[in-house]
């Protein structure tokens, strides 16, 4: 995320740490089921996606969510996926 901040002209990543860590326990955890404002359920894998379309609607930018939501894929693949992967070659 540091390495990506000076390019798109964000200078506190907190918003993005956290979007991270939503995005690698949503993909942890798949099966839990959620909801948002008690009106719309959902699975915790879409928990950033919807709180990115929250943020929108509220008039935050995206960019810093969806910096986040990327480092988070990055992690997630390169933790989880990859040495299963790497095993099975």
């Amino acid at each position: 995320m540091t390495a990506v901040a000076p390019f798109v002209e964000v200078h506190f990543l907190g918003s993005s740490l956290v979007f991270m860590m939503i995005y690698v326990w949503g993909r942890r955890n798949e099966d839990i089921r959620m909801s948002f404002l008690g009106l719309f359920p959902f699975t915790a894998p879409y928990l950033p996606w919807v709180m990115l379309g929250f943020s929108v609607l509220l008039g935050n930018p995206a960019m810093i969510d969806i910096i986040g939501i990327c480092v988070g894929h990055l992690y997630f693949f390169l933790r989880f996926v990859y040495p299963v992967i790497a095993d099975v070659r």
